[in-house]
């Protein structure tokens, strides 16, 4: 456990680990729920919660947040979603919450791009740009991709409501969950 008021102040050994966790973590999203929660268990850490993004209503609608009538940022993504339907269910999108046994310390995991999912893809090209949380301009797939989690009943039922049982909460992705896990977390502070 690292207790310091400064990042400084921490050693580096102590935050080359909590790097190599971190990753370790971000990695896990992508294995099913019960191998992360006996891995999880194996370093201290429970599975609290998993969500899976599910909505199609409101500014996330749409297979990369854009409703059918709005334009494309790209030309590559506009060839590719001719080819796909507007929304499907399926989007595979999840995110994690960890809980450390003692310290009561949350991780929130978000899932990045799968190698084989075009929408996940799709929602990478989507580098137009649109204001997100008071920042100014961000990139609209990745806000998308965040609000449909976020936006989801999963994660208000799995992962928001058990939020204010963590001591602290940090907050990692992979790839496009990177994305998602540093918009997040700019919005959330």
């Amino acid at each position: 456990e690292i207790q310091a008021d400064d990042f400084h102040e921490i050693p580096d050994r102590l935050k080359v680990e909590r790097a190599a966790l971190m990753a370790h973590f971000a990695f896990m999203n992508y294995a099913e729920s019960q191998q992360i929660g006996m891995d999880a268990l194996g370093m201290g850490w429970i599975m609290v919660g998993r969500a899976n993004a599910a909505t199609d209503e409101g500014e996330a609608s749409g297979l990369v947040g854009l409703r059918k009538d709005a334009a494309l940022a790209t030309s590559v993504a506009g060839k590719l979603m001719q080819r796909v339907e507007s929304y499907t269910d399926g989007f595979g999108d999840r995110m994690l919450m960890l809980q450390h046994m003692k310290t009561l310390e949350c991780v929130l995991v978000f899932e990045g791009s799968g190698l084989d999912d075009i929408k996940d893809w799709l929602s990478n090209l989507n580098f137009a740009s649109t204001p997100f949380c008071g920042f100014g301009q961000t990139h609209m797939g990745f806000r998308a991709k965040l609000q449909r989690m976020v936006g989801g009943i999963d994660y208000r039922q799995s992962i928001r409501r058990k939020v204010g049982r963590c001591s602290k909460i940090a907050v990692v992705g992979h790839s496009l969950g990177g994305a998602q896990a540093e918009l997040f977390s700019a919005c959330a502070n």
